[in-house]
């Protein structure tokens, strides 16, 4: 909450639309997933460790990229970038090892 500038009563008011908050998560997710399994087709990826590899490209070629900007241009906390960049990247990179595995 530090971080990201939110106080507890910032954060109540957000939980009276938290299941369409949810529901638009899932479908955000479920179309990384999607992204990330015709990634992994069509450079023939194979093995937990290569797709790990894989996502872990994608998670730095994008997501850490796109992410920095709320650092340099919305005066976000360096700590709140470290922060969300690691949850993606351990997020990719269970993805892409399940699938490629798969």
């Amino acid at each position: 909450m530090r971080l990201t500038g939110l106080s507890k009563k910032d954060m109540e008011k957000g939980k009276a639309d938290m299941p369409q908050k949810m529901i638009v998560g899932l479908i955000a997710q479920l179309i990384m997933v999607y992204v990330l399994t015709l990634l992994i087709a069509a450079t023939g990826t194979v093995g937990a460790k290569a797709g790990a590899k894989l996502a872990a490209l994608v998670w730095l070629g994008f997501v850490a990229t796109i992410l920095l900007g709320n650092v340099l241009w919305e005066g976000k906390p360096s700590k709140l970038w470290i922060l969300n960049s690691a949850q993606w990247l351990v997020a990719l990179a269970v993805m892409g090892a399940i699938l490629a595995a798969w």
